[in-house]
């Protein structure tokens, strides 16, 4: 019949079948459950550990960025976009000459002498290291970027120190946070350390050994003050190639006026050399001299002499600030410019005309300069430093300029007003310390 209920015994059959698909089916659904679990368990896991491997890939990255920084800005000879630097390099900040010879050593790390940067994605946003813990500036600190610390200290051992070695410690972190920067606050969630050998190689190869050397021909025929206290050097005073003329001595050149004085007392209105006691000062005049000339006669053979390199190569070495100009008096007032916001090598790419610029170096930073073209040099001023040029000519008015260090010519030197020149041993030994190269030493990466 339709409609008809179902047998009573054949729907008992049916309800414990029924009961045992349902508990099949709980027990798959909660394996599957367990399992999904476990599964989720570990995937959280290599989450976790992906983002620690992340974290500590980050670390290292910036740790390998803050030894680039640090090998580029270390050889700059200006600081560009550090906060609170001033005038003073990376290098300054870092290091300290010796007070005899010039030569290089870390600052102590008690001065908290460490430099910090976090690394944006527009580039490196960074402070100068501070006379308290050198951690970055508190606006710097916190966000997501990546950052790194860095400071010198001595190598171990005596040897290695006395061949001008540093060793250079980056601590790279994952975030910019206080306590992985070397301050106080939250840890960050990784770091990364690394260490880099330096080595200062000087640019300098040479030094001069005469206060004035020109390849070419001198002219000591207006009222110069010459000097050098050396006796290391027998007080040598102008090396001439070509030719030297003085009062009392013909060299082949246009005459001095006749009442021009060869004198070495104060208060001498006429060529006046001064060399140390005992030694004669004529003797500290020489030339001509054949070898000087073939050796520095042209501006290669200088570059060569003095750097090792021509001049193409010599200019590329870091840290020159390079002036350009449309005209020799544009040069120097760029150069000028350069000088005051801290350049300390200067490669001038022409002629230089120099009209009272005022202080040009100073004794415990003296200037390395460079110039492709003659240099005339009229009024007062003052260079500590080296001059390299093709040829200097002093024009009045009076005072005339004093250079303390030295000037190395490939060609004639001339004057028609007063010159001070006086040969500083002591600072030519700074400056060659302080225009050294920071180069890394193959083989001497570490990671810990």
């Amino acid at each position: 019949m339709t409609g008809s209920r179902p047998h009573p015994a054949w729907a008992e059959g049916r309800r414990p079948r029924g009961l045992v698909s349902l508990g099949l089916g709980s027990l798959m659904l909660l394996g599957l459950v367990i399992l999904a679990g476990l599964g989720l368990r570990a995937l959280l896991a290599e989450l976790k550990a992906a983002h620690s491997q992340v974290q500590t890939l980050r670390a290292r990255e910036a740790a390998e960025a803050g030894a680039a920084w640090g090998q580029v800005f270390l050889n700059q000879a200006q600081v560009a976009g550090l906060a609170g630097c001033g005038m003073a390099t990376l290098r300054d900040r870092l290091l300290q000459p010796l007070p005899a010879s010039g030569a290089l050593q870390p600052v102590p790390v008690e001065a908290g002498q460490r430099a910090g940067c976090r690394l944006d994605p527009g580039g490196p946003a960074c402070d100068c290291p501070a006379a308290a813990p050198g951690v970055l500036s508190p606006p710097a600190l916190g966000g997501s970027a990546p950052a790194f610390t860095l400071r010198l200290q001595a190598p171990a051992g005596s040897a290695a120190a006395a061949a001008g070695g540093l060793l250079m410690r980056v601590e790279g972190c994952s975030q910019a946070l206080g306590a992985c920067l070397g301050g106080t606050g939250p840890e960050a969630p990784a770091r990364a350390q690394l260490s880099v050998g330096l080595q200062l190689r000087p640019l300098l190869q040479r030094l001069p050994r005469a206060a004035l050397t020109a390849g070419g021909r001198a002219r000591l025929c207006a009222p110069l003050h010459l000097e050098n206290q050396d006796p290391a050097e027998a007080g040598l005073l102008v090396h001439a190639g070509l030719a030297l003329e003085r009062p009392g001595a013909a060299g082949g050149l246009a005459p001095c006026p006749a009442g021009l004085a060869l004198c070495s007392g104060e208060g001498c209105a006429g060529l006046r050399l001064h060399v140390p006691p005992g030694l004669p000062a004529l003797e500290a005049l020489v030339g001509p001299d054949a070898a000087l000339s073939l050796r520095l006669g042209t501006p290669e053979a200088l570059s060569r002499s003095i750097f090792g390199l021509p001049p193409e190569l010599a200019r590329q070495a870091p840290g020159w600030q390079r002036v350009g100009a449309a005209s020799a008096e544009d040069a120097a007032v760029r150069l000028v410019e350069a000088v005051a916001a801290g350049a300390r090598r200067v490669w001038v790419e022409g002629p230089l005309t120099l009209d009272a610029p005022g202080e040009l170096g100073s004794p415990t930073s003296p200037l390395l300069l460079w110039v492709d073209g003659p240099v005339h040099w009229r009024g007062g001023g003052r260079l500590h430093g080296l001059l390299l040029a093709p040829a200097l000519q002093v024009d009045p008015p009076a005072p005339g300029p004093e250079i303390h260090g030295g000037v190395l010519l490939s060609g004639d030197f001339d004057a028609e007003a007063a010159l001070w020149l006086r040969h500083d041993a002591e600072l030519l030994q700074r400056l060659r310390a302080q225009s050294s190269l920071l180069l890394p030493q193959p083989g001497s990466l570490r990671d810990f």
